[in-house]
């Protein structure tokens, strides 16, 4: 592959890395699929999945107006091209990639009138192409940066207008905090490295707040610089119109402006394939507020991750009455639930929890950089891998305190981050469980099969259990049964779990979902929870499992060993093994646990004999959990934290 990193910035790398369908239209081994990619992003990337403005760098102009192919053929006409295919002479000059030629003279008349309507945003910022004339066009007289370093601060800059751009209402509280953003960092932008569009728009942010509307001065941009009206962009269309002229004929407007509220009101319908041509609206942010501290997050879900959430919420409500929760324009596809606090669109801070794994941290700051802008930054994020991928440095950068909570999570994130805090999770149970436990000895296993089932490991725990029963002696009304509740099962996706378990009566599949309170009462009344996992970033299940007395069988590795030792619970045996390609995302060159299955069979058989040494190492388990994962140590811990500034 070629360097791209001089090409591409960091976060727009980071985002390519981790979408497999982008990696698959763009493979950028080569130049011209660098270009592709960039008008990919110009043209649908910025306009309706992210806010990152690409500005380009001075190497990447370069790549732009002069790199070629071994033919002579510019690579920006070969990315052009492969994006059209279904024009006969755009795909055949794609297979040829020859500038002698018949198809390369009907592809060079066709962008000479189409490249604005088609490349509208790529437009603002290029409005030259190498070699050809476009009607109506000028240079760019823009100052680029050697590097995106250089340009960082314009890039902030127009990537929080993005965000602006895109809001119907811009008299919300939340469109006026932006707008009050754009105006404070003013001072930090030099106009002289953004596109002539843009620069008309920062002459303007120079006032708070704004005197018109985005759509009123990129009109007015339009009638100003006529030799890129916007009747010369949709002339084509509207001549080829009878109807249209007609219309025209019949209103006592300007061209521009009748042009402007057609394509508005019914144009980009009839032709879909330029709907990006008038910036797209999102949907407003309608609750706004202010307030000191901000825990931004999934708070209503039933998700791990949103438990992190409403308990980081909870705890800091102990301590200060100035918080509230704030959602995240990202979706989840675990079921909703209700929280008792409120939820807003979007809180300004002066400190921002942000509880996110750095997966997410990273598509939140791409969908909307203004939830880390100025605030202090707070990331909470679970991890379960020994070390994480070098292009989330990007997303680290904006974060000013790390909090990991477990004591494996420190040392990952401190390869990567210099200020990383211990915030180990409290274990949420309220209400008293004192179940009888089952009749029959049973072993449960618990996982959300959304998650990679390699990692959890179920396998282990079915086929050390089927060990057990063969080679020990029952009797028949002794036998213990292992029990595994795996929440989102699929009988097709998880046929290897059914072929496993089909011929053992002792195994039990429990798939319907539970609530938390059940799900609690399953473990109180089990008589050992079982965890051959090959990696946890702390291990929610086994801390619930021994607050609730139930002994534990668990993995000797990770974020675990912080409360699992063999006074508290038993330890699995196993090695390090490589991560093998597809069993889990981000893990190149990553190693993780691979317990003994005889070892785990030997574990089990100790516990179900001698139970009551099993009862001992409980009771010392639920003591460490009552003094390092309540919900009074984890406030003691956050005071210190809050407490620091």
């Amino acid at each position: 592959m070629i360097e791209v990193k001089k090409y591409i910035p960091d976060f727009v790398c980071s985002i390519y890395k981790q979408r497999k369908d982008l990696q698959l239209l763009f493979p950028i081994k080569e130049e011209w699929e660098i270009l592709a990619f960039f008008l990919w992003w110009k043209e649908i990337g910025e306009v309706s999945e992210y806010n990152y403005f690409w500005l380009p760098s001075k190497e990447f102009k370069d790549l732009f107006f002069l790199s070629k192919n071994k033919n002579g053929l510019y690579n920006l006409f070969l990315a052009i091209s492969s994006r059209f295919k279904e024009l006969e002479f755009c795909n055949l000059l794609f297979a040829q990639r020859h500038p002698n030629s018949d198809n390369f003279k009907k592809f060079t008349h066709w962008i000479k009138v189409n490249y604005q309507l088609r490349f509208k945003f790529t437009y603002f910022i290029f409005q030259e192409l190498p070699g050809i004339k476009i009607l109506n066009s000028e240079s760019e007289n823009i100052i680029y940066g050697n590097n995106y370093l250089e340009i960082s601060e314009e890039i902030n800059f127009l990537s929080i207008f993005l965000e602006y751009s895109k809001l119907n209402d811009k008299e919300t509280k939340y469109a006026l905090y932006i707008n009050k953003i754009l105006y404070e960092n003013i001072s930090k932008v030099d106009p002289n490295k953004l596109p002539s569009l843009y620069r008309y728009f920062y002459d303007y942010l120079k006032n708070y707040p704004i005197s018109k509307s985005i759509d009123d001065i990129y009109f007015e941009f339009c009638n100003k610089k006529k030799s890129t009206n916007l009747s010369s962009f949709l002339l084509p269309i509207f001549h080829s119109r009878r109807d249209l002229i007609n219309a025209f004929k019949q209103e006592k407007i300007s061209l521009d402006k009748f042009l402007f509220n057609w394509w508005n009101k019914s144009g980009y319908k009839e032709y879909p394939g330029f709907k990006e041509y008038i910036f797209v609206k999102s949907k407003d942010n309608k609750s706004f507020a202010n307030e000191k501290i901000a825990i931004t997050g999934f708070h209503n879900y039933q998700l791990g991750i949103s438990e992190d959430a409403r308990n980081l919420f909870k705890s800091i409500k102990k301590i200060t009455p100035y918080v509230k929760a704030s959602k995240i324009p990202l979706k989840s596809f675990n079921n909703e639930i209700e929280v008792n606090y409120e939820l807003y669109d979007f809180i300004n801070s002066k400190y921002n929890f942000i509880v996110l794994p750095p997966l997410e941290q990273l598509n939140l700051f791409m969908k909307n950089p203004t939830y880390f802008h100025k605030n202090k930054i707070y990331a909470l994020m679970p991890w379960e891998l020994e070390s994480l991928p070098e292009n989330f440095q990007c997303i680290f950068n904006k974060i000013d305190v790390v909090l990991a909570p477990s004591k494996f999570l420190k040392q990952v994130f401190s390869k990567i981050h210099k200020d990383v805090k211990l915030l180990p999770h409290f274990v949420d149970i309220e209400d008293e469980m004192n179940e009888e436990k089952f009749d029959q000895f049973t072993f449960v296993y618990s996982a959300d099969m959304n998650s990679y089932i390699e990692r959890k490991n179920p396998l282990c725990a079915i086929k050390a259990f089927k060990k057990l029963l063969k080679e020990f002696l029952f009797n028949s009304q002794k036998k213990p049964r292992l029990l595994l509740r795996l929440t989102h099962f699929s009988n097709t996706k998880h046929a290897e779990i059914i072929e496993e378990i089909e011929n053992c009566d002792h195994i039990f599949l429990l798939t319907e979902k539970l609530s938390k309170k059940e799900y609690l009462t399953l473990l109180s009344m089990s008589h050992c929870y079982v965890s051959p996992h090959r990696s946890e970033g702390f291990g929610r299940n086994i801390a619930e499992s021994m607050f609730l007395g139930t002994p534990t069988i668990v993995s000797n590795y990770s974020g675990n060993l912080d409360f699992c030792n063999n006074n508290t619970s038993y330890l699995i045996d196993g090695k390090l093994i490589k991560i093998k390609k597809g069993e889990y995302p981000l893990s190149d060159d990553c190693s993780w646990f691979d317990p003994d299955i005889n070892y785990l069979k030997i574990l089990m058989m100790e516990v179900y004999v001698n139970y009551e040494e099993a009862i001992s190492k409980s009771i010392n388990a639920k003591e460490i959990i009552m003094a390092n994962h309540s919900i009074n140590a984890y406030v003691k811990n956050l005071k210190i934290l809050l407490g620091q500034d």
